[in-house]
């Protein structure tokens, strides 16, 4: 997550922005959202086959993030992709609006985040964006005004803001 710019309080947050920042983004297989997701309803392993299942997907999560993280440095690169649907294919499919979670995530890498999953997404397509108050919810919207993008909106919503943004 130190690519990502995080700052987290908790294990479990830095869990949660793990999938949004790196499943979510397909940075490791999308297959381990479920390891996370089951970690969320059932915190602990009662049994042993659930215990066991725990350990063989962490333990194959981390080799594949180990892989991603030789492969970025190798390549002196910040981001890679490693499967999934092509994004720009599901946006041009009508998936809808498109979400990313940048709580926590410090300026300027919640702009740098923004701007490459916009990358990603078809030209008409939303995306909304959660950004802390702030230098987030200021800077971010002006800088993606400035790369041409339509602000929606940007709303207050729980201590927060909620940036709606339509891809040029």
């Amino acid at each position: 997550l130190v690519t990502e710019g995080m700052d987290f309080n908790d294990d479990w947050e830095c869990l949660k922005k793990f999938q949004s920042l790196v499943i979510d983004m397909e940075i490791v297989s999308a297959r381990f959202a479920k390891l996370i997701d089951s970690f969320e309803s059932t915190p602990e392993a009662t049994d042993n086959e659930t215990a066991q299942w725990w350990l063989t997907d962490a333990g194959e999560l981390v080799e594949e993030s180990k892989n991603v993280q030789n492969k970025m440095q190798s390549d002196k690169s910040l981001r890679i992709r490693v499967g999934g649907d092509d994004p720009k294919e599901k946006a041009a499919k009508g998936s809808g609006t498109q979400s990313i979670d940048l709580l926590g995530v410090k300026c300027p890498f919640n702009y740098v985040k923004t701007k490459i999953k916009l990358e990603t997404m078809a030209s008409g397509s939303v995306l909304e964006v959660l950004l802390d108050a702030g230098e987030p919810s200021e800077n971010v919207p002006r800088s993606i005004q400035n790369d041409g993008h339509k602000v929606v909106s940007l709303t207050e919503e729980n201590g927060h803001f909620k940036l709606t943004v339509e891809k040029a």
